[in-house]
């Protein structure tokens, strides 16, 4: 069974041999640091532990022109494709830190709207040949955009949000139908062309290490509908969904399991999401992806064991789970460490 094959199954909690072994994201300093512990120079990760899922996706921003505002040793302060004015750091991988958005107040709604208007050249020119080189590999190929909620905060940001969802709610649901209806044309195009995409990546956080961003009031009556119509869409097209959202999603859980939504991703532990705890209440309506704490892969071979072990045991019952990290991973998890976890999931995450 190939990755392909097996990712297709478990996201609709088939039978398949075993468990498949899949990331999100390794930083830069972790592949760094691991061609000093053994990683062979001209290995990819993705390659060498023949990590059997892929995203491709397609142009979603406002198409502005990139401005560079100032420039200093450690950050670089520049406007991007957004529009959203950004300090980033120029040392080290991290979150950029945003200092102005594009959508400040309804009345600069309109204008942005138009900028996000869908048109084919969205949809890169060799996005046949991305879908075709992960699928010699037997990957299974999600097509990955933003989450419709996610949107209104990259288009507004944190302070504006939150005001928003209780002043312009009418706002809020107009930016998150474009985004719906975005991924309609998106989709749309990607058909025409003829290129096989295996599923859907919505891309969003919604939630911190404390609980959602949002009341679950608000999210059933705002954002949940929107979720229920990508679902709808897709589901009508065999197309599983995944939806990557970070933070303590413990009160949207069972929201998700009732929206039609295929998996969700990555259950940071840190924030106290426990994937035991998730596969008796909803694995049967819900495939999890990911949960193994990135600090508990940092520590020694023991610590390792018993995190994937205890986890992996309870989340493969059944069907339903993909190994991945709780997140990426950072430098600090060993490629000795990591090498360790992909052996316990290969050798006690089989069915057969």
């Amino acid at each position: 069974m190939t990755g392909r094959e097996r990712i297709a199954r478990v996201l609709r909690r088939q039978p398949v041999d075993r468990v498949p072994i899949t990331e999100a994201h390794f930083w830069p300093e972790t592949v760094a640091a691991w061609r000093d512990q053994g990683l062979p120079a001209d290995a990819d990760p993705w390659a060498f532990f023949e990590l059997e899922n892929a995203t491709v996706g397609y142009e979603q921003s406002l198409r502005r022109p990139y401005e560079l505002i100032e420039e200093a040793d450690e950050w670089v302060i520049a406007r991007d494709t957004d529009g959203v004015l950004r300090k980033q750091w120029r040392s080290h991988t991290g979150i950029p830190q945003p200092l102005e958005f594009p959508v400040r107040d309804p009345g600069d709604w309109p204008a942005v709207k138009a900028e996000m208007a869908f048109t084919p050249d969205r949809i890169p020119a060799n996005l046949d040949a991305q879908v075709a080189a992960h699928h010699a590999l037997g990957r299974f190929v999600f097509l990955a955009a933003s989450e419709p909620c996610f949107q209104v905060w990259r288009l507004m940001g944190g302070e504006a949000f939150f005001f928003a969802f209780h002043d312009h709610p009418d706002l809020v649901c107009d930016i998150m139908d474009t985004i719906v209806e975005s991924w309609q044309a998106a989709w749309a195009e990607v058909q025409r062309r003829g290129i096989p995409i295996d599923g859907i990546w919505i891309s969003g956080d919604l939630a911190y290490k404390n609980g959602p961003w949002m009341s679950p009031r608000q999210f059933e009556q705002l954002v949940q509908p929107r979720h229920v119509r990508i679902a709808d869409f897709f589901n009508e097209r065999d197309l599983p969904v995944m939806w990557h959202c970070c933070g303590d999603v413990r009160q949207l859980v069972p929201f998700v399991a009732r929206s039609g939504l295929s998996g969700l991703q990555p259950l940071e532990a840190r924030a106290g999401n426990d994937v035991r705890e998730f596969k008796p209440l909803y694995g049967d309506r819900l495939t999890f992806m990911g949960n193994i704490q990135v600090e508990k892969l940092s520590a020694d071979r023991e610590t390792t064991r018993e995190e994937v072990l205890s986890k992996l045991t309870v989340a493969m019952e059944g069907g339903g789970y993909m190994f991945s990290s709780d997140h990426s991973v950072p430098p600090h998890v060993t490629f000795d460490n990591y090498s360790y976890a992909i052996e316990l999931v290969k050798e006690h995450g089989r069915y057969d």
